[in-house]
Parts: C-alpha cells; structure tokens; sequence
C-alpha cells in the first residue's frame, strides 16, 4: 500500500476540481480512487488519491497510511461540523499534510448558521489546518509566495512522500548558471524540506533498522540537492553514519 492523499468534501457542491487540479492532466480512474503521480524537479512519488463527498465519510481502516488530508469546506456551521468529524477519524494517523480548502471567507457571518473569517481561522489553529482561500490574491511584494489553488499544489509537492523516488539531477546542476534565481529556487526547496523535518524523523522511527537507513539515505539526497550540491560528490562511505 502506497501513501495517500484524501481529499474529503464536506460542502454541498463538488470537490472533482480539487481531483483535477492534483492530477493535472493525469487520467482519472472510474471510481474515486486515482493514481497520483508526484512530480518534482528532486523527486517522483507515486501516491494514492481518494476522493470522498459529503455523504460517505471515509471509515478509520481507509485512513490507514495517509499522508495528506484535504478538507474542501465551506463557510457553515455543519461543513465545519462534518469536518470535524474526518478530523477525529484522521489525526491518529498523524498526516503531514492538513489543508482546509474554501471557496472564499466572510469577515462577519450574516446568518446563525454561518462561520466568520476569524472562527474558520481559529479551528485551523486549533486542528493544526493550513487555510487556504481560494479567491485569495497574492500581494505585489510576495509575488513568490503561493496562496489560493496554487498553493493546494504546492503543499502536495514540498512534502517529502514515505515513497519518493529520487531524480539523477547533477547534469542540469552542472547547466545551471548560477543565477539567483536558481538560489532562490534552491533555497525555497530547503526551506520546503526543513519544515517537514519533524514529521520525517518521526516517520523514520517506526521504520526498521534497514529501511530506516535506506530512508535516512533519501532525505539527506534531497537536503544535498536542495543546496545546490552535486550527487556525484557523494558517495555510500558518507552515509554509514546516517
């Protein structure tokens, strides 16, 4: 069993978008369970994609192995109450990746049923979400910065899968020129990689010995590219202390 992406829909409306934007012209399966393929410049990693709406929440035995949630909520009382409930049937299997996904926001709930800004803020807080606005616009001086749906497909692919398969990338560090945009680019992946370390050393603690050290491999690869180093300077006598 690979590791999973669940995306749980707990609004009236549908959640296919979401599926689509993830699989980015990949095909669809029939049913709501797809093959996502992960693609970075450093890494590939192949991820099950499981799409549920608002009337099947998944069961606790089909949780097992995520690694990222999306909930695609809106704006009410009881989306945010369905939410809930996914999030008590998830957060034992401690995914890395938790993102609330809305439509948009209200500074002032008109109606009893309704959910302000600042309480949808407070329950990401409080349930350790990421929000993420879809109609939000990026502000001039952060223009590198993701946020709406942009930033739905950033999450996915900064985080380090249990599964990645590292890339062969010293031939296009070799070409590269030095720019600072390359820099930055390699800056922004370690920054990417460093705040999913925790979650990393937590996952290679329950691994065994040999695989842990296969994975402990990995993620020094990733973090040695990620600085703009050469694989070809590494070699197996630098991992035996891993």
């Amino acid at each position: 069993m690979g590791p999973r992406c669940v995306v749980v829909n707990t609004t009236t409306c549908s959640e296919d978008w979401i599926v689509t934007l993830l699989l980015d012209g990949q095909p669809r399966s029939d049913r709501n369970r797809h093959s996502l393929i992960v693609k970075t410049k450093y890494f590939n990693a192949r991820v099950d994609l499981h799409q549920y709406d608002h009337t099947e929440l998944p069961d606790p035995t089909e949780l097992d192995g995520t690694e990222a949630l999306l909930l695609f909520c809106q704006g009410t009382k009881e989306s945010f109450s369905l939410a809930e409930k996914v999030w008590r049937r998830t957060k034992e299997v401690s995914p890395s990746v938790c993102l609330c996904i809305v439509e948009s926001t209200k500074e002032t709930a008109e109606k009893d049923d309704e959910m302000s800004r600042s309480q949808i803020v407070a329950w990401c807080l409080d349930n350790q979400f990421e929000l993420i606005e879809c109609d939000e616009v990026a502000e001039e001086e952060d223009f590198d910065d993701k946020v709406g749906k942009d930033r739905i497909l950033e999450a996915i692919k900064s985080h380090t899968w249990s599964n990645m398969e590292m890339l062969d990338t010293s031939k296009s560090d070799k070409d590269a020129d030095g720019s600072s945009a390359k820099v930055e680019e390699n800056l922004n992946s370690f920054e990417a990689l460093f705040s999913e370390l925790a979650s990393m050393k937590e996952r290679a603690s329950n691994l065994p010995p040999a695989e842990r050290k296969a994975y402990a491999e990995q993620i020094a690869v990733a973090f040695f590219s990620a600085m703009g180093g050469d694989e070809d300077d590494l070699d197996d006598e630098e991992f035996n202390d891993v």
